[in-house]
């Protein structure tokens, strides 16, 4: 969960702050990889762009995009049962109150 507070307000704040002496709260691109997920990115990239030779259209640059491992804490898939719950709540809520929201202000029109 440590993540969900880096991507907060305070937690960028943070990164801003301390951007000078090694910045606390890093992103997984940030931090020092190993050789062994270095080597397992590019097998993996290697892989993938072989099996998709013969379906590539010339002319159009194509990026791969994948996680460092199995167990990559940034995948989705692999996030907790209460990661997955929080996330849910405050999209469940963010949604809520901007139709709450906005039928406030379309009632208060029609009282203006």
């Amino acid at each position: 969960m440590a993540d969900l507070f880096r991507d907060a307000l305070i937690g960028h704040l943070i990164r801003l702050l301390t951007a000078g002496s090694g910045k606390l709260l890093p992103y997984t691109d940030e931090e020092a990889l190993t050789a062994s997920n270095r080597l397992t990115l590019q097998d993996k990239t290697n892989d993938k762009a072989e099996n998709r030779g013969a379906e590539s259209t010339p002319g159009i640059a194509e990026d791969i995009v994948g996680w460092y491992n199995d167990h990559d804490q940034d995948n989705p898939q692999n996030w907790s049962l209460q990661k997955r719950i929080f996330v849910l709540a405050q999209i469940m809520f963010l949604n809520f109150s901007g139709v709450l929201v906005t039928r406030m202000i379309y009632n208060a029109i029609f009282i203006l």
